[in-house]
């Protein structure tokens, strides 16, 4: 499972969504957007919010304020373009007889289009669980985001965030667990390289199966847009260095030569001994009437066993 990006082209899905046959234009009925330039204007703000976390993405050693708002907005705008792809199944699903419109598109999909939905959902939903968690408690919840850096195994300067909230009745606030899974006794954070990778790994999934499951095998002619390209073109940049528990967890493997860029969506390959790590810092931020800083820091029980051994 692929997908290959031309530059200046855009990918099946979009293609597809743009050459929409006439007996296929339910989404005039709807009064929902043409779905190509629904999904294509929800990943425009996507990558204008991902030039942002690139300004911040090495450079986290101290906190003003805009990068915790950064953050904010590349996650919220992932999330909305997941919403998008909802949206688009709605659009193509023939009007139905005595129709009730439902402002919650998943309520309307199980209604009037529950096997698109669920092929959908089983194909797609693990994965967009990373994305919809931290969207909701920044949506519903008091959280913020901590900075932190450590050295990898590698001996690699990695910088990352996590999502920080209270976790218990004495103020103690951490990685807000539902959201970071412990590792070997450890709290744990998101590294930018990891994160945005990973991202990226599931955008690639989102688009694969919504146009495997809409268009199946359709011939599609092409159509000119540089959207997606941009997107996956910039996070080719990455180096391919993450925080420990972040190995065993899949991401965008994007290779990139002169004609394409091929995406695939991947664990590590490999065996290194990647709890190695040391020189942790974190911005702390102050809690409480006190003005201290009372925090659970994440991987500090990690790097502490690797000292004692």
């Amino acid at each position: 499972m692929q997908l290959n990006i031309k530059p200046n082209q855009s990918i099946k899905l979009i293609n597809n969504l743009y050459h929409l046959p006439d007996d296929k234009l339910f989404y005039k009925q709807y009064k929902i957007r043409f779905p190509s330039e629904l999904i294509l204007d929800k990943m425009k703000k996507v990558n204008l919010s991902l030039d942002d976390v690139f300004t911040i993405k090495d450079n986290s050693d101290y906190d003003d304020g805009k990068k915790e708002k950064i953050m904010f907005d590349y996650i919220k705008y992932l999330d909305d373009l997941n919403d998008s792809l909802l949206l688009t199944i709605k659009a193509l699903t023939p009007f139905p007889q005595n129709h009730q419109d439902d402002r919650e598109v998943t309520k309307w999909l199980k209604k009037y289009n529950s096997e698109h939905y669920t092929q959908f959902k089983d194909a797609t939903f693990s994965d967009n669980e990373f994305i919809r968690l931290s969207s909701n408690n920044i949506k519903h919840d008091d959280v913020r985001i901590t900075f932190m850096s450590l050295n990898n195994f590698n001996n690699k300067k990695v910088y990352g965030f996590y999502i920080c909230d209270i976790i218990d009745e004495n103020e103690l606030s951490g990685p807000k667990p539902e959201i970071h899974k412990p590792y070997k006794n450890a709290t744990t954070a998101y590294s930018f390289n990891h994160f945005l990778l990973r991202s990226a790994g599931i955008v690639f999934l989102n688009f694969y199966w919504l146009n495997k499951i809409i268009f199946q095998k359709t011939k599609n002619k092409p159509y000119r847009d540089n959207t997606i390209y941009y997107f996956f073109n910039k996070l080719s940049e990455i180096e391919h260095e993450f925080f420990p528990d972040e190995y065993k967890i899949k991401y965008a493997k994007i290779i990139k030569n002169e004609k394409n860029i091929t995406v695939m969506y991947e664990k590590f390959i490999g065996n290194h001994p990647v709890d190695n790590i040391n020189n942790i810092n974190w911005t702390l931020k102050f809690n409480g009437r006190d003005n201290k800083s009372n925090e659970k820091l994440p991987y500090l029980s990690l790097a502490y066993s690797n000292k004692t051994e």
